[in-house]
């Protein structure tokens, strides 16, 4: 009988791979940043993207940037963080939060809204959705 070659065995492996999808989209991270838009006053009009999807247990992260760049929003999301999610913290750039994942053990196939809050624009807030899958 024929002893397997290592060169063979990584044809094998490949081919599996190929055959089943060894690393599908479903697996790999995606950082995705979503855009928040500011009038005069900093008090948040809109976003880029208002029905995002997001993969939970860290498989997707999700960063927030204000244009025009504008300090100090937060984020406010329970399955990112169970606190809010202040720009310009943790490491982060002004006008922009540090990536955040959706926590391991949030629901999955749910519309959630989450909001955004600038301080510095007392008594107006957004609340756009994003969804958990």
């Amino acid at each position: 009988m024929k002893k397997n070659t290592s060169r063979e065995k990584m044809g094998a492996a490949l081919f599996f791979v190929l055959l089943f999808g060894g690393a599908s989209s479903a697996t790999l991270a995606d950082d995705i940043d979503i855009t928040v838009s500011f009038d005069g006053s900093g008090c948040p009009t809109g976003v880029d993207k208002p029905d995002q999807r997001v993969k939970p247990a860290g498989v997707d992260k999700v960063r927030w940037l204000s244009d025009p760049v504008t300090g100090g929003f937060q984020i406010f999301f329970d399955p990112f963080n169970g606190a809010p999610i202040i720009a310009k913290s943790n490491g982060a750039k002004e006008g922009e939060t540090s990536y955040f994942p959706v926590k391991t053990g949030s629901p999955v196939g749910v519309d959630y809204k989450y909001t955004i809050f600038n301080p510095a624009c007392p008594g107006t807030a957004l609340d756009p959705r994003i969804k958990v899958f």
